[in-house]
């Protein structure tokens, strides 16, 4: 897996985050998402592999908790606990497909053609043990072969719900628009990103 290269724009501290105190349920799992998008210039400047990393460097500024590893206290309660000297990366990967936007719109958007052409990540098991370490934030981009895109994500649900992933990626695009439109913008000058 390729981890997202922060640099020196890695949070340098959060608060470790209490997440639950006797029970994983709902904790030990994660969960997928795919978007889809239409062959178009626009998606093809917007989703190069340049301007995706630079946006998602920019947008992970805010969002230190991305980066922490699940923890289990001696009470046996578990946190997200972060620490920048040992920070548990999300991953960005990229991958060319034999396959077009046209066939798999044809199809309905298949889970199985999304497997059966490697658009996916294999599955992780997320259940919370002394030993996990495995991302907590997960992305496969998939250029497809008329030109579409498709975005594969996969979180644990400690990290984000259904609507924060939403809202995750929305302010992705946004951070994508805003330094496609404004090429000589440093990272350090962008408004950081806010979990709401």
């Amino acid at each position: 897996m390729m981890r997202v290269d922060m640099g020196e724009h890695l949070p340098r501290e959060a608060v470790s985050y209490s997440v639950t105190n006797s029970t994983q349920y709902m904790y030990g799992i994660f969960k997928v998402y795919f978007q889809y998008y239409r062959p178009s210039p626009q998606i093809a400047e917007s989703m190069s592999k340049d301007a995706l990393q630079q946006s998602l460097v920019a947008l992970l500024r805010g969002c230190p908790l991305a980066f922490a590893r699940l923890k289990i206290r001696p009470d046996r309660s578990i946190c997200l606990d972060y620490d920048p000297e040992n920070s548990n990366n999300p991953v960005l990967e990229f991958h060319h497909a034999a396959v077009s936007y046209a066939e798999l719109e044809a199809r309905g958007f298949l889970l199985a053609d999304a497997n059966r052409y490697g658009l996916d990540l294999p599955p992780l098991d997320g259940t919370i043990t002394e030993s996990f370490d495995q991302p907590l934030l997960l992305f496969k981009v998939s250029y497809l072969s008329d030109g579409g895109v498709a975005l594969f994500s996969s979180r644990h649900h400690v990290l984000f719900d259904g609507n924060a992933l939403f809202s995750f990626v929305s302010n992705w695009a946004h951070y994508n628009r805003m330094l496609l439109q404004q090429p000589d913008t440093k990272l350090s000058e962008l408004p950081p990103y806010q979990v709401k």
